[in-house]
């Protein structure tokens, strides 16, 4: 059974984190008519307030995820040729 888990495990975590990249997306999209209200609203110092700076922080986020995951995944099947030879003994 570990033969046929392990190898699998980076594709299986990767998969979930595609779906919850997904679901951060449609949260984004949905949350975009809030984000633009927050821009109106001028709290604290600088151009935008404490509210539309969070907004920005999530669209950073949603745009380096994809690349982070991928660079994620690459590193975990180079990992994963050690770590089976090491399990396989």
């Amino acid at each position: 059974m570990l033969a046929w888990y392990l190898p699998s495990m980076p594709f299986i975590l990767w998969t979930f984190e595609v779906v919850g990249w997904v679901v951060l997306v449609v949260e984004m999209v949905i949350a975009a008519l809030l984000w633009a209200i927050a821009h109106g609203m001028t709290e604290g110092e600088g151009a935008v307030g404490q509210s539309a700076k969070q907004g920005y922080l999530l669209f950073l986020r949603a745009a380096l995820q994809p690349a982070i995951m991928v660079v994620a995944f690459w590193l975990a099947m180079v990992v994963l040729v050690p770590v089976s030879r090491f399990v396989a003994k």
